[in-house]
């Protein structure tokens, strides 16, 4: 059903079960439980030692131990009570103090003016990892959205909601650097170039995009391969700046505009930080046009220092400057917002 603000018809209260209510603001197979949660649960324990044991949790003496407990295992709510089993938390104290289900965030892949403002294209990794102690984990939502027998025809709750960050328009010349699932946003950048550039009344310029994506192997993560190798066919990737500036001495582009890079499919790891110095002067000649901008999208671990660190390195060696200047230029682009980083 639809709740509209102010509709006469939709009721001030109405009736909801237990269950439901719990699993619709409860994270209770993910999310571990915090401090105050232990203290309320010492309250409601009927057993002396589980009650000693969750007082020594909530006190600052056992907050390490708290924390290696809960945090440092990613203990679920619904494992907490198979350990302490004559806990007995009331429902009311239970929805104040129980870790809340939160939204998860999935970077939008599609683009309206190619897929349409009724489509939504999402690019999904399925979380998955293991604790200190050996117990597997998965990903809450991303084990749901990409499970190997989805509910079809299923509901799924969800909000578009506002960047962080503006990406480029359509007449700036761009850099784009992405690893794993962080390639939505940039596949979404270039299909909305693409729309533009393949229109035959667009009557703009479409800039230049070079782009570097990088995953472990060609065989099983090369995202959206058959699409990137398309676009550069096309021409989408080179633009058309050139014929909408016939006069201006644009810097000549590089041959290939699209470069993926396969972290272990060769002898050494390699990373898109070391593709951005192996082709430093595809990339200057990128930077160095006017309005230009660089999109690093992917991890929050390492993968955003390292790129940057290799752009510091491009722009000293092929702009001709020294560290402080090169870091100096990557700023002045950060300040007009054209150095855009969406990381998670």
């Amino acid at each position: 059903s639809r709740l509209v603000a102010g509709e006469p018809s939709v009721p001030k209260s109405f009736a909801v079960p237990a269950r439901h209510l719990v699993l619709a603001c409860l994270d209770i197979a993910s999310a571990s439980p915090r401090r105050y949660f232990y203290e309320t649960a010492a309250r409601f324990a009927a057993s002396a030692d589980e009650k000693e044991r969750l007082e020594y949790f909530a006190s600052p003496e056992g907050r390490d131990d708290a924390r290696r407990y809960g945090a440092g295992e990613r203990r679920t709510l619904l494992e907490f009570l198979d350990d302490f089993p004559s806990v007995a938390v009331p429902l009311g104290w239970l929805l104040q103090t129980a870790p809340r289900l939160r939204p998860r965030l999935f970077s939008i892949a599609s683009a309206r003016a190619a897929d349409g403002p009724e489509t939504v294209h999402l690019t999904v990794t399925r979380a998955a990892w293991t604790t200190p102690y050996g117990r597997a984990r998965n990903g809450l939502c991303s084990t749901a959205l990409t499970s190997a027998s989805p509910i079809v025809g299923a509901r799924l709750a969800a909000r578009v909601v506002k960047g962080a960050a503006a990406f480029p328009d359509d007449s700036q010349p761009v850099v784009a650097v992405c690893t794993g699932s962080g390639v939505a946003p940039v596949r979404a950048m270039v299909r909305q170039r693409n729309a533009r550039f393949t229109a035959s009344d667009a009557g703009g310029t479409t800039a230049p995009t070079l782009v570097f994506f990088g995953c472990r192997h060609a065989s099983r993560d090369f995202l959206y391969a058959d699409e990137w190798a398309e676009l550069e066919r096309r021409g989408t990737l080179r633009g058309n700046e050139s014929s909408a500036n016939e006069s201006s001495e644009l810097p000549e582009l590089p041959d290939r505009m699209f470069v993926p890079v396969f972290s272990r499919d060769g002898n050494r790891k390699r990373y898109v930080s070391h593709a951005v110095r192996e082709r430093s002067r595809s990339v200057w000649e990128i930077l160095r046009r006017e309005r230009s901008a660089i999109v690093v999208c992917g991890s929050s671990g390492a993968m955003p220092e390292d790129v940057h660190e290799s752009l510091v390195d491009v722009c000293a060696r092929e702009g001709g400057m020294d560290d402080a200047q090169a870091r100096a230029f990557l700023r002045r682009m950060d300040a007009r917002g054209g150095y855009v980083v969406e990381a998670w």
